[in-house]
């Protein structure tokens, strides 16, 4: 893998605090597919939220696209 695919430079990758594809943080989401559902307790009972796979800027995986 070459140094220049990692999470930080897809174009499925959003850093957080990402203004203007300028990234403040070196933690992020990959947005590839779809959020999983999780369950999630509230006072109420049980509710349920979405979360997408939280990945770190230098992390790679086999599907990586360059960010355009």
């Amino acid at each position: 893998m070459p140094e220049t695919e990692t999470c930080e430079k897809c174009r499925f990758w959003k850093g957080y605090g990402q203004t203007n594809g300028e990234c403040r943080s070196k933690k992020g989401e990959c947005r590839k597919y779809a959020p999983k559902a999780i369950m999630a307790g509230s006072i109420n009972g049980i509710g349920y939220e979405t979360d997408w796979a939280l990945t770190e800027a230098v992390n790679w995986c086999g599907e990586w696209e360059v960010k355009e």
